[in-house]
């Protein structure tokens, strides 16, 4: 998330997760020298209910002018959201790497 947006960007996401996952806790934090936020929220009973926190966040993030990215790699949840924020030139060359 670009630094002037990261605090709206939390302040947003926060209420979103807040207000659809009440019964949940949700810790932010990351590296604002680059940009990189980290979310923990849960836990949650099944995979459905990740999913949506997974769509909430990643849906917040691209709003606020942000992409997903992973430091160990992008794994198996990132993978199905990352049409949200990357074109398809983008997704092609990553599937070339």
């Amino acid at each position: 998330v670009p630094m002037e947006e990261m605090e709206r960007c939390v302040a947003t996401l926060r209420a979103r997760l807040e207000e659809k996952f009440a019964q949940q806790k949700h810790l932010f934090f990351g590296h604002l020298g680059d940009g990189n936020l980290h979310v923990l929220s849960g836990p949650y009973a099944d995979e459905a209910a990740l999913l949506d926190v997974e769509a909430l966040v990643y849906e917040t993030v691209r709003d606020a002018g942000g992409c997903i990215s992973a430091e160990h790699g992008i794994g198996v949840v990132k993978r199905a959201f990352l049409g949200l924020t990357r074109s398809d030139a983008e997704l092609d060359l990553m599937r070339k790497l």
